[in-house]
């Protein structure tokens, strides 16, 4: 989800800031985006899973995901990429 994030930092770019952490991307995405309803709360879920998911991956060393999980994690992925560039796309 690397450019999941990347993503979410480019909208929050535009939106004039960006947060010193990757921990701190989620927090403000959802202020500056989800609480204005600019985009839903499916795609914010999208980068809270992702988030939670690669610090599981990083810091567990028998966190264990089976291709099923990685294939959802990927597809839904993509529809939080697809969400962004539509806010970053309508901002110009």
């Amino acid at each position: 989800m690397l450019r999941g994030q990347k993503a979410a930092r480019a909208a929050l770019l535009i939106e004039g800031g960006s947060p010193d952490t990757h921990s701190g991307i989620v927090p403000r995405f959802g202020y500056h985006f989800v609480r204005t309803e600019r985009v839903s709360d499916e795609v914010d879920s999208i980068l809270t899973t992702a988030r939670s998911t690669e610090s599981e991956a990083d810091y567990d060393a028998f966190s264990d995901f089976g291709r099923e999980e990685a294939t959802e994690l990927v597809k839904k992925a993509h529809r939080f990429i697809e969400a962004v560039e539509e806010q970053i796309l309508s901002s110009w």
